[in-house]
């Protein structure tokens, strides 16, 4: 893993670049933090997965999951 690509800055952080979602970090190569455990439980987990609807790193299977044919959904945005 290249640390130096991982998003370290919280989601509620201000300083957090507005201009770039989860999604394009992701694709860029970099890693995020799963956003619901950051911002639920304060806990740091690393994650390459992104809800297609909100665009913000989830932790496949706790978060989060991938459907046949639907794409991937985090638990807030599941519909």
């Amino acid at each position: 893993m290249d640390w130096d690509k991982v998003d370290w800055r919280s989601f509620a952080d201000n300083d957090r670049p507005r201009d770039k979602s989860d999604k394009d970090i992701i694709a860029g190569g970099g890693v995020v933090p799963c956003r619901i455990c950051d911002s639920m439980f304060g806990r740091l987990r690393l994650t390459k997965r992104y809800c297609g609807k909100c665009f913000n790193g989830f932790c496949e299977g706790e978060h989060g999951t991938f459907s046949q044919g639907r794409g991937a959904y985090c638990v807030q945005c599941e519909e």
